[in-house]
């Protein structure tokens, strides 16, 4: 059973949440996932019923809510040969396009086809729900505020992500087709909240975690936290925005680093930002395949890109799984 004292967020009482489930036994689940985000629920168990035979019903009540979860597997209810929570989620996703929809399941990530992963906007495992709230809440608010006022341009998008000047022209360049064309309706909000979650958020480029925060300060991930409040200013606030997995601008962050550090004579901010009266030696970053000083990128350890490390670039290799993609980090690997 989820515990209910944690990560509680403000949004509306009178929207909901409609689950779509075949086990009575996870409306505990609904339940509390409504208390922490503030919202209610309407739980719809559909265990030994035929799902398409009242569709209609279903679309009509999930109209007026704010976010859609799926059982991902929904193999007990009677027409199970045609209907899954993929097949679902695209009916839903086709009728409603404006609304955010999670999945909620057991089965391990890794095993999910890419179809289902794109058809939903997040899976969640079923016992990790109360630590996902934050990222649950963040999904379902930025899809408020894109249907309030859906970007009918470039220059709009840009205003939603709260973008530094110094980076709206090569944001504009990689902005996706659907925006520039100006064919912008409900069911691009999808393709929109892919793009900035999916690809802006989530590759390293023109927003950074703290892993790539730290590397560019030539100190440990750990360490960050002694000078994390210089760099508040510089935090990722637009659109989706989430605390509990903070991006920052790369490029006020490395702005900021010399702007604090004008008198440091270097070009490269892994070394001026290591004169911070707050960090000492042991803050030192070190290279996870030679271990010398100055690691100057963020990659990986394993093939899954699971296990992230600072290494330097001259010893990694691009990782064979990812291809380049324009004014985003190269992803790679540790040397053999």
């Amino acid at each position: 059973m989820e515990n209910k004292i944690s990560n509680r967020v403000t949004l509306k009482k009178k929207n909901k949440i409609f689950w779509i489930d075949d086990d009575n036994k996870r409306e505990t689940a609904a339940i509390n996932l409504s208390y922490q985000l503030k919202l209610n629920y309407l739980f719809r168990n559909f265990r030994n019923k035929n799902f398409l035979g009242d569709l209609h019903d279903y679309l009509k009540e999930a109209k007026n809510c704010q976010l859609i979860v799926i059982d991902h597997r929904l193999d007990k209810i009677k027409d199970k040969d045609i209907i899954n929570g993929p097949s679902v989620a695209e009916i839903f996703r086709q009728k409603l396009p404006g609304l955010p929809i999670i999945s909620i399941t057991a089965i391990d990530i890794v095993n999910i086809d890419t179809h289902a992963k794109n058809v939903y906007d997040e899976i969640i495992s079923g016992s990790r729900i109360g630590e996902n709230t934050l990222k649950i809440a963040a999904l379902v608010k930025g899809y408020q505020k894109i249907r309030r006022r859906i970007p009918k341009n470039e220059r709009q998008l840009l205003k939603i992500l709260n973008s530094p000047k110094a980076d709206d022209d090569m944001l504009i360049s990689i902005i996706p087709d659907v925006i520039k064309m100006g064919k912008i309706t409900r069911e691009s909000i999808k393709k929109i909240s892919d793009w900035i979650r999916k690809v802006l958020m989530a590759k390293p480029g023109f927003l950074i975690d703290k892993l790539w925060a730290a590397t560019y300060c030539g100190i440990k991930f750990d360490s960050f936290s002694k000078i994390e409040l210089k760099f508040k200013e510089d935090i990722y606030d637009g659109v989706f925005s989430n605390k509990t997995d903070i991006r920052w601008w790369k490029s006020k962050l490395i702005s900021k680093i010399f702007v604090l550090n004008p008198t440091y004579k270097s070009i490269y901010p892994w070394e001026a930002a290591r004169v911070f009266q707050e960090i000492n030696k042991n803050d030192f970053s070190l290279c996870g395949y030679c271990n010398q000083e100055y690691p100057e990128i963020v990659g990986f350890t394993d093939n899954e890109a699971k296990t992230p490390i600072q290494l330097h670039q001259h010893c990694s290799i691009p990782h064979p799984k990812f291809e380049k993609s324009l004014f985003f980090e190269e992803i790679r690997i540790i040397k053999d």
